[in-house]
């Protein structure tokens, strides 16, 4: 889903499903969902060729997560990001 509220910024929020290609035994239980994500990302272009990010995402596991991957499903991941992108074009060619 995005969004531009004005013309210059855009807002983005996105779902991630994970699932394996194998199935992975939870208990006895054969799964293959992972967990799912939810991303929301911030962008703004400060000058032509820059462009201004910040983004928070959360990350839900499954138990099929911690026996394929270690940890403890119980407890969600979330981390945080800026990041400036620039992106000048330093060759241009026309065929």
């Amino acid at each position: 889903l995005t969004w531009k509220p004005m013309q210059k910024l855009s807002l983005e929020l996105s779902y991630l499903h994970f699932s394996s290609t194998q199935l992975i035994n939870v208990n006895g239980t054969e799964k293959k969902n992972l967990g799912s994500e939810v991303d929301f990302v911030l962008t703004y272009p400060l000058r032509k060729y820059i462009t201004l990010q910040a983004g928070y995402s959360v990350m839900f596991p499954t138990e099929a997560m911690t026996v394929y991957k270690g940890g403890d499903h119980t407890i969600w991941q979330d981390w945080g990001f800026i990041t400036v992108n620039i992106n000048p074009t330093l060759f241009k060619t026309k065929f």
